[in-house]
């Protein structure tokens, strides 16, 4: 068998083993190494090329990130900043204002934090905060959900974003060139359509 066709059943079986991590209970991480193993031992890349292929930078921005993730969510400071966002709005009962503070609010912590860890912090602060001022919660969930999932404005934000911006040779202008139009576009939709699908008075 050719390298070629080695190297196709190896990448498709462990594409294969990924989509079945739940059924085989094996991680994700542990399939993608072993199939990396694979390659070296089937003589499809040397020790050599496989060890210059990982790209230290790329680890270790995205290392950094995780930690500034957990650092934000362990020490309260995105509860901080949620109970900032409560106040900012206070006795205001404009929905689109409402809408407007919990959609930016969480975009902005997305862009260096995790899309779970932005949603775990204010998913339940934000339902708590509409029952609080008499809202109905959904299009403010909503919101808060999509604001989370819209992490493409800086490296940070994603873990796919992390992985290309040193190969590809990107800056953070990139980023924001090809971001900006999208999340003004997304924010319009969100803030102004969310309230007519969900009313929250």
């Amino acid at each position: 068998m050719s390298q070629e066709k080695i190297a196709m059943v190896i990448i498709l079986g462990s594409i294969g083993l990924m989509l079945l991590e739940n059924v085989i209970g094996v991680d994700m991480y542990l399939i993608a190494c072993i199939g990396a193993v694979l390659l070296v031992l089937t003589g499809v890349l040397s020790e050599k090329e496989a060890l210059e292929s990982i790209h230290m930078p790329t680890i270790f921005l995205f290392a950094g990130v995780l930690a500034l993730s957990d650092a934000i969510k362990v020490t309260g400071a995105g509860e901080v900043v949620a109970d900032l966002m409560i106040k900012i709005i206070g006795n205001n009962t404009n929905t689109y204002v409402i809408m407007a503070v919990f959609f930016m609010i969480p975009f902005i912590l997305t862009q260096v934090m995790s899309n779970l860890a932005t949603l775990t912090i204010f998913i339940p602060l934000v339902t708590s905060a509409c029952i609080k001022i008499g809202v109905d919660p959904r299009a403010a969930v909503v919101g808060v959900l999509t604001a989370s999932c819209i992490s493409i404005m800086t490296p940070m934000a994603a873990p796919c974003q992390i992985m290309i911006i040193e190969p590809g040779g990107y800056k953070l202008k990139d980023y924001l060139k090809c971001g900006t139009p999208l999340t003004i576009i997304l924010a319009i939709m969100t803030i102004f359509l969310m309230p007519l699908m969900f009313p929250m008075q």
